[in-house]
């Protein structure tokens, strides 16, 4: 891509450096893709948002701090950002020792010697399919993930170890003060051992700040790494994984992560990497108490078998709660989906009827939950309680018998408490293991389940299509236990023909639409595109050639031109307006206080009418270009006037644009050249429209608009 063809206005020298980079390191993707990958706010981005934009391209990156003249020519072409000065992409070096580099700061190539420069060097390359490449099904996900940070874990493993061993050092230097000092009445050694203790508590102090950082760093990279590719996924899922879950469903796959990443940012982790070091405690209060080490291996034993015990019974009533809780969440999802259609048709009792049975069937499982979970917690403290109270009753006695003294007492007990600490933090973790190991079970499926398009294939240049579509006995079910909702669907549209689909409601129209942009693959015949299988071309890509307005209108979160750049992301503000005119909102957008550039969104898309929602739709179907135009039911809340300016418009096309409209509306007789009469997920006619619309018109009483 030429820089001075960008596709936006950078300002800052990260965003001037991204095409120049681009070009350098060989990236042959097209502008839509580029525009894709942008941020919100492009022009403005800065060193994280970059890298973010080439990680959507493909490109994993690599950063090390290194000087500019020792930077191997081999590495090159790189970027280099230097912290007082602007970033610059590094194209190659000269026979004289001189750098080619494109300069963020002035916006221009130049010659400038290799000096001294500290900065940031950053080394791209491109992701390539195989492995762990995320452009793969990935069986045992969470596993690989996790060797990512085998290190850091291994390093907290080994600040674990080292805390265990100082935590030998307290005890021992209470026992020391008691026994030496105290009866020793040494009162000038107590500043020694003052000064002893400061130091201590300061290297644990530091070593735990080291490990609380560490699992903090690993809690977070997870959350940002893992929520990445979890949205990734659901976005690149084949509409028959997304379209047949309910909403709520798709919102449990989110949160089965927020389990798995609360798990790592809490004590939980820590408790059981500190549960194998307890054996050096335990040999330390084996050394100073003798018999009482075997107290605290008692409560542990005693802890082991109790959750052996409640394990199956922990599992069951968690399983159950996490049940009801996702049944309450879908069904509040449902709500909000549809709270205008159920306040319009009066059915409120109804509703909050089924939400009065969700909320006290989830409530009384919660309860549950929440009885088992304290009741988990008093056993523990309970046994930890009962373990230390022994270990003092028992103490006691060994001093009034002369076999310990009053500072090995005191040692032993506090090695006790840390002993037992850990065991009854991994006594709670272990009852939630099983949701734990669900929710990565969860995680796992959603990773390995095949994506739609393959991602590899962004970088091949889509084709513009002549507009040939055929479905050569096409039947389809949505899922295995529903009706065909195709059974043996055959027709024939050339380029430049107009169809019209027509039937009763949940006939089959607009699965044929559907079908046509491949989201979803018939299980018998095929859906032809040119000539060409939709089967063999890259979903994303064959979208990008078809033009479409779905019977919903759904419009996101932005101002309008974003809206209607949702189409095609590179789009020219011409087109935008030409779309807008196309559609008949041109004049109602420029009215508004901002334009084009007005923002809407969930807090005012309500209080736009019906009308102008469609009309949008619309207009953003007419900004993709292409010779296929693909519309379901185009008059949905549209006024009479309004109807009849879409069909002038759509008449300007004809000939050139392959034009398929599901609907029962007379409006768009006229403009048929053949028309599909489906019924019962059948083609009950077939052919020109004088010869299907009189039969159409008998039975279903459409006809010809006069």
């Amino acid at each position: 891509m030429r820089a001075d063809r960008q596709p936006f206005k950078p300002r800052s020298d990260i965003a001037r450096c991204l095409v120049p980079l681009l070009d350098a390191i060989g990236w042959r993707g097209t502008r839509t893709q580029l525009m894709e990958a942008l941020p919100y706010q492009p022009d403005e981005m800065g060193l994280a948002e970059l890298l973010n934009v080439l990680a959507s391209l493909h490109f994993t990156s690599r950063t090390e701090t290194t000087v500019l003249n020792r930077i191997d020519p081999r590495l090159f072409p790189c970027l280099f950002v230097p912290p007082a000065a602007p970033a610059m992409v590094i194209v190659k070096s000269g026979s004289t020792g001189d750098l080619l580099v494109f300069d963020g700061g002035e916006g221009g190539f130049q010659q400038r010697p290799a000096d001294g420069s500290v900065g940031e060097l950053i080394l791209l390359t491109p992701v390539r399919k195989g492995g762990l490449s995320p452009l793969n099904q990935q069986s045992q996900w969470f596993r690989r993930l996790m060797e990512r940070f085998v290190g850091v874990v291994g390093w907290g493993a080994l600040v674990s170890l080292f805390l265990s061993v100082v935590a030998i050092v307290a005890p021992l230097f209470t026992m020391t003060l008691y026994d030496q000092v105290l009866s020793g009445q040494r009162p000038d050694a107590l500043y020694g051992f003052i000064l002893g203790a400061v130091l201590f508590f300061l290297v644990e102090f530091g070593f735990r700040s080291l490990r609380a950082w560490l699992f903090g760093f690993v809690s977070v990279r997870i959350n940002h790494i893992a929520g990445t590719e979890i949205f990734r996924r659901i976005l690149y899922l084949s509409p028959s994984y997304t379209e047949s879950a309910p909403l709520g469903a798709q919102v449990s796959r989110i949160r089965d992560f927020e389990t798995v990443r609360d798990f790592f940012a809490g004590p939980a982790l820590i408790a059981l990497l500190e549960l194998p070091f307890t054996s050096l405690l335990f040999l330390a209060l084996l050394a100073i108490g003798g018999t009482l080490a075997y107290i605290p291996l008692a409560a542990g034993l005693l802890l082991l078998a109790i959750g052996f015990l409640i394990h199956p019974t922990v599992e069951r009533i968690h399983a159950l709660a996490a049940e009801h809780t996702s049944a309450k969440r879908q069904f509040l999802v449902e709500i909000l989906t549809n709270f205008r259609a159920i306040q319009s048709t009066g059915s409120s009792a109804h509703w909050r009827k089924r939400h009065e049975t969700l909320s006290a069937e989830s409530a009384m499982s919660s309860f549950q939950s929440a009885n088992l979970t304290s009741l988990v917690n008093l056993l523990s403290q309970t046994v930890v309680t009962l373990a230390g109270v022994a270990t003092l009753a028992f103490g006691v006695l060994s001093v009034v018998a002369n076999q310990l003294s009053v500072g090995g007492l005191m040692a032993a007990m506090m090695l006790v408490w840390r002993i037992l600490t850990p065991m009854r933090t991994g006594f709670g973790v272990v009852t939630q293991l099983g949701k734990i190991k669900k929710s990565i079970g969860q995680l796992d499926r959603l990773m390995n389940l095949p994506l739609e398009r393959d991602l590899e294939a962004a970088l091949t240049v889509s084709r513009d299509y002549e507009g040939s579509i055929e479905f050569a006995q096409v039947s389809l079910r949505y899922t295995s236990e529903a009706n065909p909702a195709l059974l043996g669907v055959s027709f024939h549209v050339k380029p430049g023909k107009t169809l019209l689909l027509v039937g009763h409601d949940g006939a089959g129209k607009s699965t044929v639409l559907k079908l046509i942009l491949g989201m979803h693959q018939p299980q018998a015949g095929r859906v032809l595109l040119d000539g060409f299988n939709v089967r063999q071309i890259d979903p994303a890509l064959l979208r990008r050639g078809l033009a479409y307005a779905p019977q919903k209108n759904a419009l996101f979160y932005g101002t309008i031109a974003q809206n209607l750049r949702f189409a095609d992301p590179a789009a020219e503000m011409g087109r935008l307006e030409s779309a807008m005119e196309q559609a008949g909102i041109r004049e109602e957008v420029q009215a508004m206080p901002q334009g084009i550039e007005t923002r809407i969104g969930d807090h005012n898309i309500g209080q736009l009418s019906a009308s102008f929602q469609r009309r949008l739709a619309l207009a953003r179907a007419f900004v993709r270009s292409g010779r296929i135009l693909l519309l379901d039911e185009p008059e949905r809340g549209l006024t009479g006037e309004e109807l009849a300016h879409l069909v002038k418009v759509l008449e300007k096309r004809m000939g050139g644009t392959t034009l398929i409209i599901a609907s029962n509306h007379p409006a768009f007789g006229k403009l048929a050249d053949e028309v599909l009469w489906i019924d019962k997920s059948r083609v009950r006619a077939w052919g020109a429209r004088e010869k299907v619309l009189p039969e159409v018109a008998r039975i279903m009483g459409l006809k010809e608009e006069e």
